[in-house]
């Protein structure tokens, strides 16, 4: 049946990864999302493989290779994705972690092409498999690299999830989509709901190509016997867990979902954490909060580290954000003031962490904005002090 096939897959990336004795005959096309590996990230990576590599001919030297972009021991830290990849019946010990296979032994060994997934510029750490790059399938700006790939889809949508399917239903014949499994379903449907807010077109995060996939999955899920809550449901499950982050300690807050830049030369890190500011500070108290957001800084020789929060107030049950800026470069003085004017709309925080500069704190006012559309915008003011 086509969900076993998707399970032998991933049984055998392991041993894929491994590997014993290549050659430059042997193509391997890893697949990476960004270095958050959220849940979009790590779902687009793995269907973007299996679906290829059913598409390759039986006596194919092509080998796809999804690989999740971090330690495996950070794996447990994505509430959400443990959560989703159980319900799809995907084992832990089946993934492939990004410390678990040396790229650059690969490429000495056989021919390494590098697809690139939810992102569309390696993080710095990565930057040196710039010229293994040959596909990019992202929907964040545009920053103009790579342009040789083949494909080169970049464009703005909810999630990554759905140009994934999308560009996969368009390369294969009706006899190929019989490989859409009732797991691959349910892994693609997650991340797209989840990065939408379940298709709500009140925060601007869906777009009509979003709705057209999570109705073909929603579709295909509804016919088949597979135990499917509804769309509604799936998506107050992911979020749930998502959301169940109040036992981490604060250094695993703040690597849970993070990514890296440098811009202009100045190293810079981004945070987005599901909890209230308020509601750590009560729970940690500012003096433990600030040690621990400047260790972390210190750990990634940042000079700028930025905590985005994401939460719902349980006063008004709305949707709400908060941001807290941490300079670590006195270069950097302006940053703060160039934010306030931007259209975030940010409100200064006048109940925690007074006088604690380099630390701001700020309500974000304009909740649509999340960091794909906060860091462009951080890049534009660095670039204009």
């Amino acid at each position: 049946m086509p969900g076993s096939d998707f399970h032998l897959f991933l049984a055998n990336l392991s041993l894929v990864a491994r590997g014993g004795t290549r050659s430059k005959e042997e193509v391997y096309r890893v697949i990476i999302g960004n270095e958050a590996a959220d849940l979009d990230s790590m779902a687009s990576s793995l269907l973007h493989g299996y679906l290829h590599q059913r598409l390759e001919p039986a006596d194919s030297k092509v080998t796809w290779l999804p690989v999740i972009n971090i330690p495996r021991d950070e794996f447990v830290l994505r509430t959400e994705c443990t959560y989703v990849f159980n319900k799809c019946g995907i084992k832990t010990d089946e993934l492939v972690f990004i410390d678990e296979i040396d790229l650059k032994s690969l490429a000495s060994a056989a021919t390494l092409e590098l697809v690139i997934v939810d992102h569309n510029k390696l993080a710095p750490k990565q930057d040196y498999l710039g010229d293994y790059v040959k596909g990019i399938l992202d929907h964040h700006k545009d920053e103009g690299l790579y342009l040789d790939a083949q494909p080169r889809i970049i464009e703005v949508v909810g999630s990554c999830t759905t140009l994934i399917i999308s560009h996969w239903l368009s390369s294969c014949t009706s006899n190929h989509k019989t490989y859409l499994c009732n797991e691959t379903a349910m892994l693609a449907l997650g991340p797209i709901l989840l990065d939408t807010i379940n298709l709500d077109e009140h925060y601007d995060r869906v777009r009509p190509k979003d709705s057209e996939v999570a109705k073909t999955l929603i579709e295909y899920l509804i016919d088949t016997p597979m135990d499917f809550p509804g769309a509604q449901q799936y998506y107050t499950e992911i979020r749930e867990a998502k959301f169940n982050i109040h036992h981490l300690p604060s250094r695993d807050l703040l690597r849970k979902d993070y990514k890296e830049w440098k811009i202009s030369g100045y190293p810079i890190g981004i945070s987005t954490v599901t909890w209230s500011l308020d509601a750590w500070l009560e729970r940690d108290g500012e003096q433990e909060f600030t040690k621990a957001v400047e260790s972390y800084a210190r750990e990634h020789s940042l000079d700028l580290l930025g905590i985005m929060t994401a939460f719902e107030n349980k006063d008004t049950q709305d949707f709400a954000r908060q941001l807290v800026l941490y300079l670590n470069n006195d270069k950097l003085n302006d940053l703060p003031g160039r934010l306030e004017s931007t259209e975030l709309k940010l409100q200064k925080k006048d109940s925690v962490l007074i006088g604690r500069k380099p630390f701001y704190a700020y309500e974000q006012m304009n909740v649509h904005c999340s960091r794909k559309q906060v860091q462009p915008i951080v890049k534009d003011a660095i670039q204009s002090l």
